[in-house]
């Protein structure tokens, strides 16, 4: 499982607003055993949800997002485009405006400047 950069001060972001704080539970909620999660947290109020994963590998399972139980395939179709990432030949390329605008830049040189 990747591993997020867990973030827990309130800290401003240069692109504006407040970077979202981020904690690794082992065991989730402490009252009751349950599967790891990362808790997710306002940057600027105590607004909360947690995120669920099981780690043996077992994607069926899934992942619970905010009360809501779905297949690793299932979060990934929904997430994915919002985030302007899709999945092409066996990688996830980003197709957000500055990805684009890059890669035009990129083959202006290309074409410049042949090998």
């Amino acid at each position: 499982m990747l591993k997020i950069k867990i973030q827990r001060k309130r800290v401003s972001r240069p692109e504006g607003g407040m970077a979202i704080r981020v904690n690794h539970l082992e065991h989730g909620n402490r009252k009751k055993k349950s599967a790891p999660c990362y808790r997710i947290r306002c940057g600027c109020c105590d607004e909360k949800f947690d995120i669920y994963y099981f780690e043996d590998g077992d994607e069926s399972l899934g992942i619970e997002i905010g009360g809501v139980i779905g297949s690793l395939e299932n979060w990934r179709e929904i997430l994915l485009p919002i985030l302007r990432i899709e999945y092409k030949d066996g990688e996830f390329v980003d197709v957000s405006k500055s990805a684009k605008k890059a890669l035009t830049a990129l083959r202006r040189l290309r074409k410049k400047y042949p090998r």
